[in-house]
């Protein structure tokens, strides 16, 4: 089965300690199911680098998502 990632939305806003942080909202698309999810990270030493933030941003989710797929890939569900 293959799936399609969609980035819906990307914007930044300040945390609890009023630093800047990234928000994202993901869209993951198959054949019969769609699933959204939203995931926000802490944007560490902001420089006002906007590209080499969200560079270190996407490495960031793409190391999440291949641990993730790693993860569901190998577990054994729980349906309780």
């Amino acid at each position: 089965m293959e799936a399609r990632i969609s980035v819906r939305d990307l914007h930044y806003e300040p945390d609890h300690e009023n630093r800047e942080k990234a928000c994202m909202d993901v869209m993951v698309r198959s054949e019969d199911r769609v699933f959204n999810f939203a995931f926000s990270f802490q944007l560490r030493e902001q420089t006002g680098n906007v590209d080499a933030t969200l560079q270190e941003g996407r490495e960031c989710l793409i190391d999440l998502f291949r641990a993730a797929l790693d993860d569901l890939e190998s577990a054994q569900l729980q349906t309780e």
